[in-house]
């Protein structure tokens, strides 16, 4: 599926949205472990989440003017997945902890190849106007 402006817009506006959502309830909740690798965990999924609120918004001018912003954005949320997902093991292998790791590293390369795809198109409707 070959993705629009508008539509990666809302894509980013509906995982911001879930994810600043799952971290109130993960911090809200009595039965969470609120440890210091968990507070930070949340404080800076909430962090992300609200990153990609903020490039769903102004994505169509961040794609013009400056994608590295958005590409840095993701590849950063990256590394912070991965290395939660390591910290995780310390715990013990648990397959939903791994299942949505790799349910959000696929979101997250989808959304960079997206970004990367529409940026170039982007600059090449602003030079050929």
């Amino acid at each position: 599926m070959k993705e629009s402006v508008a539509s990666l817009k809302a894509f980013f506006i509906f995982i911001g949205t879930l994810g600043v959502f799952g971290n109130y309830i993960a911090i809200t909740q009595p039965q969470v472990n609120l440890n210091a690798i968990n507070l930070i965990s949340i404080i800076l999924g909430t962090g992300f989440s609200i990153a990609y609120l903020y490039i769903g918004v102004s994505l169509r001018k961040l794609l013009v003017e400056s994608p590295q912003i958005v590409t840095t954005v993701i590849l950063a949320n990256i590394t912070v997945a991965v290395l939660n997902f390591l910290l995780s093991l310390f715990q013990g292998f648990q397959s939903s902890v791994f299942l949505g790791f790799v349910f959000g590293l696929l979101i997250n390369w989808y959304l960079y190849s997206s970004v990367m795809r529409l940026s170039r198109e982007e600059k090449s409707k602003r030079e050929n106007s």
